[in-house]
């Protein structure tokens, strides 16, 4: 039932989101060809890309993350993101030992993801290819926790090198509020650097930190193409 009001959430908040960016009509001046200056009314997506990226946060391990953002030519826009990190198991015993560990740290780790749906507020600068951006919106928080049970030793076993502890995962879900300001650098038309410092609020775990990524898709028009002011 948390999933499925969650969806609801989403997409309430996405065609409400829809609908007033459809219903903004700031005048957007372009030029043509020939140069002359055109006013249109009609908002339409300009830019639209991936973004696969690490994050470092607070009481966190670095993390991953995956978005999906589309911008219009009023720059309001709409975006999509998952971020996943691993904590220290706050459960974690005292005495407890992973056994044998040939490929690394085995510990067991506490799991966090933040699934956000945010509305996209973009500002320009003088450096017309560079873009500063607000984004803020619902996220559903997903936590896994790990609990821990003895493992009693087995008489007369020669090659018992596993842990000492049995795990489970208990998980919790809740509703927070994703805030985010990034800056976008261009590298290419179909690729940009981003740099953002971003939180999370919510009754879970909250969390703050930045975040670098790299933007695949249509970044900018090509210079031949009208461009807007």
């Amino acid at each position: 039932m948390k999933t499925i009001s969650v969806c609801m959430l989403y997409f309430s908040v996405a065609f409400a989101s829809a609908d007033s960016l459809a219903d903004c009509k700031p005048y957007l001046h372009y030029l043509d060809p020939r140069g002359k200056d055109v006013v249109s009314d009609k908002p339409s997506i300009t830019s639209w890309y991936i973004s696969p990226g690490v994050f470092f946060g607070i009481h966190a391990k670095p993390g991953n993350c995956l978005a999906a953002t589309a911008i219009l030519s009023n720059d309001w826009g709409l975006g999509f993101s998952v971020k996943r990190a691993d904590y220290k198991a706050k459960n974690l015993p005292a005495t407890y030992s992973g056994g044998l560990e040939i490929f690394g740290d085995n510990t067991p780790h506490d799991h966090m993801e933040f699934n956000s749906l945010v509305l996209i507020r973009q500002f320009r600068m003088p450096n017309r290819r560079m873009r500063l951006g607000l984004e803020a919106g619902p996220a559903w928080v997903r936590s896994i926790t790990k609990d821990f049970v003895p493992v009693s030793p087995r008489p007369g076993s020669w090659f018992d090198y596993g842990p000492n502890y049995e795990t489970s995962n208990s998980y919790k879900e809740n509703i927070g509020l994703s805030l985010r300001a990034r800056m976008a650098i261009p590298l290419a038309r179909i690729m940009s650097a981003e740099f953002a410092l971003f939180g999370n609020i919510n009754s879970i775990k909250s969390v703050a930190g930045a975040e670098i990524c790299l933007n695949f898709g249509r970044i900018r028009n090509k210079k031949n193409q009208p461009v807007h002011l």
